[in-house]
């Protein structure tokens, strides 16, 4: 090929023998290897190396949010431009808007999480704990693969006193997902702060979430601060493990979701969207073609 792009831990290895055989490669952090997973099995030091070596070396690097740019470059004492492309999907904006106006037969207010495994340390735990002071009753769906003995435990936490209702999905498509979302009221996006690359990434459900037009309850990580930054009437920050906050907060948004429903349209095309990922990536390779 004219120009690799190394992607994921397996990518950057061969990328660097690509390097030192003389070809053009490009590196692509779509997350901290070296800083993702606690896992004392991980190749951390090898993890490390290869980044430090992408840094380097690579004809140019892409990240998934300024944060996580800033961590790397101070992390390997490194001073070049690093660009970023969000983790954004292609989004059919006639269909999103032609789907928007479904209603669900529910009175309640629908609260979404979905991620391709559901388990634990994902924060759901704190989520069914919010549930304990939240007075407006809700639905909290769940869409993705359970973890065997998962869904157990969260229905061993559920507030039994109140008229919260707990609701599990199978796992669902991209293409799938971005037809039910426009259903929901509130997207969770509630990462963890640790392992570091949880607080400096920026996770796909925020993006699809803000694309669907629905509100969105975040952690404060350093990534998801940095989207909300720029959609401050649609996602709201929450700092993690702190239930009561969370239910407060949840409170806030039901209320406004009753009076407020937001459209994709300003997402589809502000700079996080994908046509604008796309034409930057498209850019940025064919300036080193």
């Amino acid at each position: 090929a004219d120009l690799y792009v190394a992607h994921l831990e397996c990518g950057f290895l061969v990328g660097r023998e690509l390097v030192k055989i003389g070809k053009k490669v490009a590196f692509d952090f779509e997350d901290w290897y070296s800083r993702d997973y606690l896992d004392k099995y991980r190749a951390v030091k090898l993890l490390q190396s290869l980044e430090k070596f992408a840094l380097q070396k690579g004809l140019f690097c892409t990240a998934t949010s300024n944060s996580m740019a800033i961590a790397l470059k101070n992390a390997y004492g490194i001073n070049r431009d690093i660009t970023i492309i969000y983790n954004s999907f292609p989004a059919a904006l006639p269909q999103i808007v032609s789907d928007y106006s479904k209603i669900n037969e529910s009175s309640k207010c629908k609260i979404i999480w979905t991620s391709r495994t559901v388990g634990a340390g994902r924060g759901l735990e704190t989520m069914v704990s919010a549930l304990h002071f939240l007075n407006t009753p809700v639905e909290l769906h769940i869409i993705g693969q359970v973890v065997e003995g998962y869904e157990e435990i969260l229905r061993s936490l559920w507030p039994t006193q109140t008229n919260h209702q707990l609701i599990f999905h199978s796992f669902l498509s991209h293409n799938q997902l971005l037809w039910q979302l426009p259903e929901y009221n509130i997207g969770l996006a509630i990462e963890y702060k640790t392992p570091e690359n949880k607080n400096v990434t920026i996770s796909n459900k925020i993006i699809q979430y803000l694309e669907a037009g629905i509100f969105v309850l975040a952690t404060d990580t350093l990534g998801q601060a940095e989207i909300a930054e720029s959609f401050p009437s649609q996602v709201f920050l929450v700092s993690p493990n702190e239930p009561k906050n969370w239910a407060d907060t949840l409170e806030k948004i039901i209320k406004l979701s009753l009076i407020i429903k937001n459209e994709p349209l300003e997402f589809i095309s502000s700079e996080y969207s994908w046509p604008f990922q796309e034409n930057k990536l498209k850019n940025l390779i064919t300036s080193y073609l």
